[in-house]
């Protein structure tokens, strides 16, 4: 598992993780209607030129340093940051039950402390 550069914004430089030849979010992202595609790469632009947003129905920090990332369509990115000017995006899904979102969460988790351990972002 390694990270891979997405998008040097003006204040945070955004990371994606490659596990082989995949990358979850490049391929979330990709599945998604022009819509939902437009809202989530101009969040995630935001994001890296502007830093976190304030607004708690776009941006809202969850538990063990993730932080979800929301559209109004339904998008949802967790993520974390990682050392100065990085942020790590994990994966990506859409609004669902509570009992989903909880596995997500858990799961994006599971990666930072994965990637924390084991890996140099770069």
């Amino acid at each position: 598992m390694v990270c891979e550069e997405l998008y040097s914004g003006k204040v945070y430089t955004l990371y994606v993780i490659v596990k082989g030849k995949k990358c979850p979010i490049q391929e979330f992202i990709n599945s998604l209607d022009e819509k939902r595609k437009g809202q989530a790469l101009a969040q995630l632009q935001f994001l890296a030129d502007h830093g976190p947003l304030y607004n708690p129905e776009k941006f809202r920090w969850i538990k063990d340093k993730i932080f979800e990332l929301k559209t109004r369509s339904g998008v949802r990115i967790l993520g974390f940051f990682a050392g100065q000017r990085k942020i790590v995006l994990t994966h990506g899904f859409l609004k669902g039950k509570v009992k989903a979102f909880q596995r997500e969460v858990k799961k994006a988790q599971r990666l930072r402390k994965r990637l924390m351990q084991d890996c140099e972002i770069t």
